[in-house]
């Protein structure tokens, strides 16, 4: 095979991950600007619902969007909520986003609603639960489903490993992961296991979108509150995990504590470098193969 050949088929294998942010009011001045390393933005619907559907159309307008966080509430046994999942819809429909995500989990059932997403017990149930639900949500928004990873202080025990589990649930609903590194590692530290070990457990295929954000320290304990800048020990898991998968996307996390912008800048900049050098390794690696 030449050179060519070979550089082409490994360029198509590993291609940079697209860097972006999720989207704060807080970051509006910075969307404005021409940013080089804001590519895309992620939305989070639950955010928006009450809010007049120009701003979507504003967000919309200034990068590809991803739609996220519409609080459907996969895990919860019994039908979907359908007022909330048209409302969901409606909001793809306007932003027409690259595709839409939603936590692995649930947050309300019919007695009662929480303002957080709970784990769901890994077990044959909540995975036809999760399925089922996952495709009537991709069958109204006729849009990709990913399933986000999330931090919680209980680990839900069940009959099947969780990355087994999420694997199966990806393979019967034809839906993606949206890996959440920051999450994996505080659950890591908290629940006291290998992150690294549990990550080449999910089928690296799957793996479509990452999230990274800063971390907490309270009382021994780790809490995944985007309220800081990105920790050196999220930036080595990160680097693991792009030497595992290829994500299409990077979305920066920060929810409050807002830093001036040139910080902000600054770590989207590491991103993108750090995207960018491992996508050259991996293909010059190929490229040695072939």
């Amino acid at each position: 095979m030449s050179p060519a050949v070979a550089a082409a088929k490994a360029a198509d294998l590993k291609k940079p991950a697209a860097t972006g942010i999720l989207y704060s009011a807080a970051f509006a001045p910075l969307l404005e600007q021409s940013q080089k390393y804001i590519e895309c933005i992620e939305v989070p619907a639950f955010r928006l619902y009450s809010i007049s559907p120009r701003l979507v159309d504003s967000i919309a307008r200034l990068r590809p969007t991803i739609i996220s966080k519409g609080w459907l509430s996969l895990g919860a046994p019994g039908p979907l909520y359908m007022d909330r999942v048209r409302a969901f819809a409606a909001m793809v429909e306007r932003a027409k986003p690259s595709w839409i995500s939603e936590p692995l989990g649930f947050s309300k059932t019919h007695e009662f609603g929480w303002e957080a997403n709970l784990p769901i017990c890994p077990s044959p149930g909540s995975l036809n639960t999760i399925v089922e639900h996952a495709i009537q949500v991709m069958d109204v928004c006729q849009k990709q489903l990913l399933l986000e990873t999330t931090a919680s202080f209980i680990q839900a025990r069940g009959s099947i490993r969780e990355p087994d589990f999420i694997n199966e649930v990806c393979h019967k609903a034809h839906c993606g992961v949206l890996l959440d590194v920051t999450a994996l590692l505080v659950n890591a530290i908290n629940h006291r296991f290998d992150p690294v070990e549990w990550l080449r457990q999910v089928d690296c295929r799957f793996i479509f979108q990452l999230h990274v954000s800063g971390y907490s320290r309270r009382d021994n304990r780790c809490f995944d509150e985007h309220l800081s800048a990105v920790q050196e020990d999220v930036w080595n898991l990160l680097q693991e995990v792009l030497g595992y998968c290829s994500p299409r996307a990077i979305i920066l996390e920060r929810e409050g504590n807002y830093p001036p912008a040139f910080a902000i800048e600054h770590e989207l900049a590491r991103l993108e470098k750090l995207t960018r050098t491992i996508a050259q390794r991996s293909m010059d690696e190929t490229i040695r193969r072939y």
